[in-house]
């Protein structure tokens, strides 16, 4: 049983990569989407600082800093989240298989659990991104393979709640 909870877990993560792959999250054109894209600066530093530098000025030129926001629309974390945990529970999976080691089940029924409660979460961030942008959104992911990577997580999720009650019998 244990086997087959590995095989329908790595099917799981195949199906969701191939989700990652087919389609986007729901989230409206921004104005940096519509704009032409410009050329980037070649050293990121002004030319004028570099050249005061290199006159002989003894300032080293200003530093760059970079502001990094997302949108309301965008979740990175749980875009990163939920297949790093994945494949975390996955790698936990195996080793169980591998040691046969009880712990090693309970954690990665633990981790299934959390990364289900992410990809949930995801899931219903994008379904209220689309339809608050219903006219504008771009494409979302198909529904038949978030029906298809959710059902192969909730029968993974059974099968491992089944083999580390079991396994912590034997």
């Amino acid at each position: 049983m244990d086997i087959a909870a590995l095989l329908l877990w790595m099917f799981t993560v195949a199906a969701g990569l191939y989700l990652l792959t087919a389609g986007k999250p729901a989230r409206a054109p921004s104005a940096e989407d519509a704009r032409p894209q410009a050329e980037p600066a070649a050293a990121g530093v002004p030319a004028a600082a570099a050249a005061a530098y290199a006159a002989g000025t003894g300032k080293p030129p200003p530093i760059t800093h970079t502001r990094i926001t997302t949108r309301p629309d965008q979740h990175p974390l749980l875009e990163f989240m939920h297949p790093a945990l994945g494949v975390i529970g996955l790698g936990c999976w195996i080793a169980f298989v591998v040691t046969r080691f009880g712990t090693f089940a309970w954690l990665a029924f633990g981790v299934i659990v959390v990364t289900i409660g992410a990809g949930l979460s995801w899931a219903a961030s994008n379904a209220i991104a689309a339809r608050r942008h219903a006219g504008t959104a771009q494409p979302h992911y198909p529904a038949r393979l978030i029906l298809l990577h959710g059902s192969a997580a909730a029968v993974t999720l059974a099968l491992a709640i089944v083999t580390a009650l079991t396994a912590g019998r034997a």
